[in-house]
């Protein structure tokens, strides 16, 4: 049996967009989604976050109705050039990416991937119902 490469992860890029109304918008992220992208957040009609495989990032720019890609954060130019209803998502964006330690990939977590009842983690409380039901069964 032959050992498979490891996939690389995806990687997380802010997409700002070329278009002129809801249409032109819903078209590109459909184009963008053909890709093998996954659409993460979408600020209509500039904005988009996607994830994608790192090897396609160079079709994500040639793509239509893309007019540029940030994988890492994106300059005071460009945020100076949106509207002021979407600059606040530019600036989350650099916020997000400047606390990700690395442009384009999500935080690290440390249990990520690890089971709920992993040596050394606890388990999650159940809902305040069945914790209620447990006191009730437990005091019977």
């Amino acid at each position: 049996m032959s050992k498979q490469a490891p996939v690389e992860p995806p990687v997380e890029v802010l997409l700002e967009l070329r278009v002129q109304d809801r249409e032109g918008f819903e078209s590109t992220l459909e184009a963008v989604a053909a890709l093998g992208s996954r659409i993460l957040h979408s600020y209509p009609p500039w904005l988009a976050v996607v994830a994608i495989a790192a090897d396609r990032l160079e079709a994500l720019r040639d793509c239509a109705g893309v007019r540029r890609v940030y994988p890492g954060q994106a300059d005071q130019a460009a945020l100076e050039a949106l509207p002021d209803e979407t600059k606040w998502a530019v600036q989350a964006w650099n916020l997000h990416v400047s606390r990700s330690g690395k442009a384009g990939t999500p935080p690290a977590r440390p249990a990520e991937g690890l089971a709920w009842d992993a040596p050394g983690h606890l388990p999650p409380d159940p809902p305040p119902a069945i914790q209620a039901e447990l006191k009730r069964r437990s005091s019977s």
